[in-house]
C-alpha cells in the first residue's frame, strides 16, 4: 500500500474515531414516552406565578399556589441551609430578596423562617412545603438543584431526593453543575433529569469547564434525558444531543414563539396556555 494511501486510511480512521468520541460525549440517556409524558408540550412557571406587583415574590408559596390554580407546572431552586435543611431560594446571597446581607448556606432554617421576601409577608420556604402545594394540585415540578459549596453537593443532592421520594408527583430534576445530574444518575437512575445550559459566562465556573457544559461535552457525565438550554443560540453539539433524543427544555420565554423547537418550556412575565401542541 503506498504512503498516500496509509496517510488516507489513518485519517479516515482517526476522523471516524473522533466523531464517535464527540457522540459519546454528547449523547444523552434514553427516556421513555411515559416518563418523559407529563413534561411534554407544558409550560412551567419560571419560580411559580410570582407577580411582584401583586405581592406574590417569586419562589414564594403564594407563587406556587398561583402555578397550581392556573394549571401550570412549576420550576424552583432547591439550596440547602447550614443545619440541612432543604429550602426555596434562586439566590445564593439573601440581600436582593429579603434585604439580608447573608447567604442560604450559612443559616440555619430557624434564621431563615423569620425573614420576609420582597417586604410582603411570604417567607422563604423549605422545599418540602412547596412541593406539598404542587403535588397536591397534581401538576409537573422541575426542581433546579443549585451548585452550592463542593463539600456540600452529596449532602445537598442527597435531602433534594429524600424530600422527593416524600412526594407523589411528576418531579424532575435540573442543575447547571454536571456532577450534580451525575449525582442523580447514579443515586436516582428512574428520575428524570437535565443538564442546565447557557452560553454566557458563569462567573462562578472555571471558563474551561463552562464552555464544555455550554457546548454539551460533559453530558457524558450525566447522561441527561432534557436539555434545559437558555432562549440563546444552541451550539452544534448541543443539537447532536437533541438528534440523538434529548428531550428540549428552554428557559426562560417571555411569548410562544418557541413552541415548535420545544419539548417544554419555562416561561415568565405573560401568561400562555398551560399546554401545547
Amino acid at each position: 500500500m503506498k504512503t498516500r494511501e496509509k496517510a488516507l486510511l489513518w485519517g479516515l480512521g482517526g476522523a471516524v474515531c473522533a466523531g464517535l468520541g464527540l457522540v459519546w460525549m454528547c449523547a444523552p440517556a434514553g427516556s421513555d414516552r411515559e416518563r418523559r409524558a407529563p413534561f411534554e408540550k407544558r409550560y412551567f412557571a419560571h419560580r411559580g406565578l410570582y407577580d411582584a406587583d401583586a405581592g406574590i415574590p417569586e419562589n414564594s408559596l403564594a407563587a406556587f399556589r398561583a402555578a397550581a390554580e392556573h394549571g401550570y407546572g412549576a420550576e424552583l431552586d432547591v439550596r440547602l441551609t447550614r443545619d440541612g435543611a432543604a429550602v426555596i431560594s434562586h439566590d445564593a446571597c439573601l440581600s436582593r430578596m429579603t434585604g439580608a446581607e447573608l447567604t442560604v448556606e450559612e443559616c440555619d432554617w430557624e434564621q431563615l423562617s423569620q425573614l420576609r421576601l420582597q417586604g410582603t409577608d411570604q417567607g422563604i420556604p423549605l422545599f418540602s412545603d412547596a412541593l406539598d402545594i404542587l403535588c397536591g394540585a397534581g401538576v409537573p415540578v422541575i426542581v433546579e438543584v443549585k451548585a452550592g459549596p463542593t463539600e456540600r453537593r452529596e449532602a445537598l443532592c442527597a435531602e433534594t431526593l429524600s424530600v422527593i421520594d416524600g412526594h407523589e408527583g411528576e418531579i424532575c430534576v435540573e442543575s447547571f453543575d454536571p456532577r450534580i445530574v451525575r449525582w442523580f444518575r447514579f443515586n436516582a437512575p428512574d428520575l428524570l433529569r437535565g443538564q442546565l445550559i447557557d452560553r454566557v459566562k458563569n462567573p462562578t465556573a472555571r471558563p474551561f469547564i463552562h464552555w464544555m457544559c455550554a457546548h454539551g461535552l460533559l453530558n457524558f457525565l450525566g447522561r441527561p434525558h432534557f436539555i434545559a438550554h437558555s432562549t440563546a443560540k444552541k451550539t452544534l453539539t448541543v443539537r447532536l444531543a437533541e438528534a440523538l433524543g434529548a428531550m428540549r427544555v428552554c428557559w426562560t420565554v417571555r411569548n410562544r414563539r418557541r413552541e415548535r423547537s420545544s419539548d417544554a418550556m419555562i416561561f415568565e412575565r405573560f401568561r400562555p396556555p398551560v399546554r401545547y401542541l
